[in-house]
């Protein structure tokens, strides 16, 4: 308890991590959806009421939520077993006024895009370990033991485009580009 009062001390939100961030044509929503009860994430009524005044006050921009959770099935059978929280009052809200172009989002540890809710989406793999993507494991999750992932998101205009780098480990060089 000592921390979590600390940490809304230092960062107010109340105790959650979140910002808005205006960027030319775009505004990046990072939206705190950390459970105390669940690892699945959620969101509740304060968290809802925050992220629609950051759509209110896009003024015109395009939106992007970045977020730790998933909101929405990836059709991978071992995720059958749980799914953020209230994903229909989220969508209801990101879709209101139709500034909400992107969302990012991971948790999963496996690579994904498309579209949740005609949203579209890209899921990173991350850091961490990966889980096999095995389409008759409906229990736990296989995790192994991968090279890191990264993605980085480049906002031009209306256009969102992600650029995923994986095994960052050195790999050989099969033709050189121009010199640096």
């Amino acid at each position: 308890m000592m921390i979590a009062l600390r940490f809304a001390a230092v960062f107010g939100g109340e105790g959650f991590v979140q910002a808005a961030i205006d960027l030319d044509d775009w505004r990046v929503v990072l939206l705190d959806t950390k459970d105390a009860i669940s690892h699945f994430g959620c969101l509740d009524g304060g968290r809802f009421e925050w992220l629609e005044q950051q759509l209110v006050h896009a003024d015109g921009r395009a939106v992007l939520v970045a977020m730790h959770h998933t909101p929405g099935d990836l059709h991978v059978p071992c995720f059958a077993m749980g799914g953020m929280k209230e994903i229909d009052r989220f969508f209801s809200i990101a879709r209101r006024n139709g500034s909400v172009r992107h969302m990012l989002c991971g948790h999963r540890h496996v690579a994904a895009a498309g579209s949740l809710s005609g949203i579209t989406f890209t899921a990173s793999r991350g850091t961490a370990q990966h889980i096999v993507l095995d389409w008759e494991q409906y229990g736990k999750p296989i995790f192994v033991a991968a090279a890191p992932s990264y993605d980085v998101v480049m906002l031009d205009g209306i256009d969102v485009v992600v650029h995923r780098h994986e095994g960052l480990e050195t790999l050989p060089v099969i033709r050189p580009g121009d010199p640096k």
